[in-house]
């Protein structure tokens, strides 16, 4: 596993059914919800139920990285939290 993928899998603890549900990304300089890269760039809206619920559905900003790793497995070459 690398440094991204361990970001992650530590992003979505207690998390299940992840889905990009924004058709366009928008600029932030908020971190990742699930990654928590720093950087500021491209954000997506996700939603992700909380483990252990049937229904209670959170919101989360996510960077392209974990958008396309969540959506194909497709890991970034070249990733830094900060």
């Amino acid at each position: 596993m690398s440094a991204f993928t361990d970001a992650v899998a530590d992003g979505l603890v207690g998390l299940t059914h992840v889905s990009v549900v924004s058709e366009e990304s928008h600029f932030s300089w908020a971190p990742c919800d699930v990654c928590g890269s720093m950087l500021g760039g491209d954000r997506e809206i996700a939603e992700a139920v909380v483990e252990g619920t049937a229904n209670h559905v959170i919101e989360l900003s996510i960077c392209t990285d974990c958008t396309m790793y969540l959506a194909n497995g497709d890991e970034p070459e070249d990733w830094r939290i900060k």
